[in-house]
């Protein structure tokens, strides 16, 4: 039986289906776990959890695009042995590291907790380290289905792993946090090894079910050493950009805290402050993870069409993908800008400067999936290590801007969010410019995206309009059930609007979702054009 492939359509619309609903179940639990653990609490399982992430993505995020580029180009030659044989090594590879990484993660935990400022999140981090060897065993199975373009497998993986997680760390914080903060932390954090671990087992059970009867050449070219050393050339400077990049999300914890206190905050305010950035980024997460999914499924066929040399693919699928990123950030920023104070309401603690940052910070979506688009391509073509400069300049550009604006009373923890905006426009602008030197890929922004503006612009008013005109909620029930009528007449009001100005064709729709185009009324099809304009 031959694993079939999934167009990059389909798994745009399979990876997407997958990250709205892991991203649902973390808004459902975000505000659940801080209800339970307040929000003190919070910020240092936040803290914690941060840690983590840093440790996974230099153990796994670089090798698994790695994987799944190798595995990608060996099956453009229909070499599934070698593509096999690729993911084995790598898989060993992974382990090793993770497991190395566990150690020391459980060893330093107690120095990581002194030095964030947060002395409690000590048993959170020592139950997280085993979780990165889990999430490194898992991380290999996702590379290898990435790169055969089998992404429902690594969609259902990240549903059941999110659905764990989230179960297991509310009835784990719910119960051990009558002990004190620092026992109902360390219950929060320990969905994340339950839910990689279901993960890792679903990911296995899967690969043995496919791997033994695909058809194709079962001849494994190329020594283990050959695949290593391919597979070190191609990862080091992803896992060197990954990594720089959460060293530097590492840096602004410790940076921001300590500039919060030297703003006036006490630990346990800055702590506070932190929990409001960490709901902020939590916010955003649902339209920058689906746009990561855009490019997750965009990666094997623009890696494949650069490995064959066809480079008039590779400018088709990136426009394309450049529109769909406008389609979907531009309204998603100007909607949660327009409703941010209810969202904060409905989903947090209503905390006004909760409130004010997911308002400020909304408009980050846009700059940094035009980011997320930019450094797939970059990273497709081959060009990785350039693509390490903008991304270093950005960090280093944020890192200064967050020491000097935290700090100031009258800004504090806006001043985090004022300079990510600074970091991806530093990265935006040298990414693009890498990409007209290399690449010689000239796009016309304002052409690409005025119609999405302008559409969004409509849905804007629109909304603004609705919660003069509604009656004003006041608990966070009646703000959920305003949040969800919002909601549906911004989602409306902005895709008739779109329809309507010729905003996308049949070819967009698709590519969100297979035969798209086909569900959509008589009336309404004759607007919308056969080609992109």
């Amino acid at each position: 039986m031959k694993l079939k492939e999934e167009t990059t359509s389909k798994s745009f619309m399979i990876l997407t289906v997958a990250t709205f609903i892991t991203k649902i179940m973390s808004l459902i639990y975000v505000p659940l776990l801080l209800g339970i653990i307040q929000a003190e609490a919070h910020g240092i399982y936040t803290t914690a959890y941060d840690f983590f992430a840093f440790a996974y993505v230099i153990t796994n995020e670089g090798i698994t695009k790695g994987i799944a580029k190798m595995v990608s180009d060996r099956m453009a030659r229909n070499q599934v042995g070698a593509a096999h044989k690729v993911f084995r090594i790598s898989r060993v590879i992974l382990l090793g590291v993770g497991i190395f990484f566990s150690i020391v993660f459980f060893l330093a935990a107690p120095w990581l907790a002194k030095i964030s400022g947060a002395p409690a999140s000590v048993g959170a981090l020592r139950i997280l380290a085993p979780a990165i060897a889990v999430t490194s065993a898992t991380s290999a199975y996702r590379g290898y289905f990435q790169g055969r373009r089998k992404l429902s497998m690594k969609a259902v993986s990240q549903i059941w792993e999110q659905f764990v997680n989230v179960i297991v760390s509310l009835a784990f914080a719910l119960y051990f946090i009558r002990f004190g903060a620092r026992y109902g932390v360390a219950g929060a954090a320990s969905g994340t090894l339950a839910g990689a671990i279901v993960a890792a087992i679903y990911l296995s059970i899967q690969y043995r079910r496919t791997a033994s009867s695909e058809e194709g050449d079962r001849s494994e070219d190329g020594s283990e050493r050959q695949v290593i050393r391919e597979l070190m050339a191609y990862t080091i400077p992803l896992a060197i950009g990954t990594a720089a990049t959460q060293f530097g999300h590492i840096i602004d914890l410790v940076n921001v805290k300590s500039r919060l206190v030297v703003s006036g905050l006490t630990t346990g305010g800055a702590n506070v402050t932190y929990s409001h950035l960490a709901s902020y980024k939590t916010i955003i997460a649902v339209p920058l993870t689906i746009l990561v999914a855009l490019t997750t499924s965009l990666f094997p066929s623009l890696a494949r069409a650069s490995s064959l040399g066809d480079y008039e693919e590779v400018r088709r699928k990136y426009r394309m993908a450049m529109k769909i990123n406008y389609i979907l950030a531009v309204p998603s920023a100007v909607g949660l800008f327009t409703v941010a104070s209810v969202a904060n309401i409905a989903m947090f603690d209503g905390d006004p400067g909760r409130g004010a940052l997911i308002a400020l910070g909304s408009f980050v979506i846009i700059i940094q999936g035009m980011t997320l688009m930019q450094t797939v391509l970059l990273q497709a073509l081959g060009l990785h290590r350039k693509a390490l400069i903008p991304l270093l300049l950005g960090i280093a550009v944020k890192i200064t801007a967050n020491y000097l604006l935290v700090a100031m009373p009258q800004i504090r923890g806006q001043g985090a969010v004022i300079s990510s905006y600074i970091q991806s426009v530093v990265t935006l602008s040298l990414n693009g410019y890498l990409i007209m030197r290399h690449v010689k890929l000239p796009m016309h922004q304002f052409t690409i995206a005025k119609r999405p503006v302008f559409a969004s612009l409509v849905m804007g008013a629109s909304l603004l309009g609705m919660q003069q005109i509604l009656p004003a909620a006041s608990g966070r029930m009646e703000n959920g059930m305003l949040l969800l009528v919002l909601i549906i007449i911004g989602v409306l009001v902005y895709g008739t609007t779109l329809v309507l100005v010729g905003g996308i064709s049949q070819a967009e729709l698709n590519s969100i979702r297979p035969g798209l185009h086909k569900k959509i009324p008589a009336s309404v099809r004759r607007f919308i054009s056969k080609e992109d304009q």
